[in-house]
């Protein structure tokens, strides 16, 4: 399972999580990336692939995970091909000088992809959705109160949305 920070980390964004809280703070963590994930349609941490492809009859073919760092082996109907007929850009890898055949399950793409350090701001919204979650913890799901000191205080009911969250990191998101 990914977790894109740590539960230190969360300790010190929101100022809670003794150390016997752990395993509740590495459940928030787990749960907000796991969010991240969905959102960006991939997990951004580098890993290595071994996927079939359909071909498609076009130059290029999207692996579906960004960014890819290298291309270790390509096959096309079983034949392994040169490395040097393809490069690659974010999530696209493109056939320099040929078109990928149509065709289902006829590319095999072994690569890696992903970021050796998940950029901060994904590190960020993590902690933001984490810290989130957290105060649902107790029976407070969707109830945020303020209190005004000798003039008492107001409950408001909220609904979990985080699309103001992951919207700094759409950038990243496949499209």
């Amino acid at each position: 399972m990914s977790l894109f920070a740590t539960v230190k980390d969360l300790q010190d964004f929101t100022g809670v999580f003794e150390s016997e809280e752990n395993s509740q703070a590495e459940l928030f963590l787990g749960s907000a990336s796991d969010i991240i994930i969905n959102y960006l349609g991939y997990d951004p941490e580098l890993k290595n692939y071994k996927n079939f492809y359909n071909g498609n009859g076009q130059n290029y073919l999207r692996l579906e995970t960004k960014p890819i760092q290298q291309i270790n082996e390509i096959q096309i109907n079983g034949i392994v091909e040169p490395l040097a007929d393809f490069e690659f850009d974010d999530d696209t890898l493109i056939y320099k000088n040929g078109k990928f055949p149509d065709g289902i399950k006829n590319i095999f793409i072994d690569f890696d992809s992903g970021f050796e350090k998940v950029p901060d701001l994904i590190k960020l919204t993590c902690l933001r959705i984490a810290a989130i979650l957290a105060c649902e913890a107790d029976n407070n799901i969707a109830i945020t109160s303020k209190s005004f000191g000798d003039n008492g205080s107001r409950t408001f009911y909220n609904f979990t949305n985080f699309n103001k969250y992951l919207l700094p990191i759409s950038k990243w998101k496949l499209i």
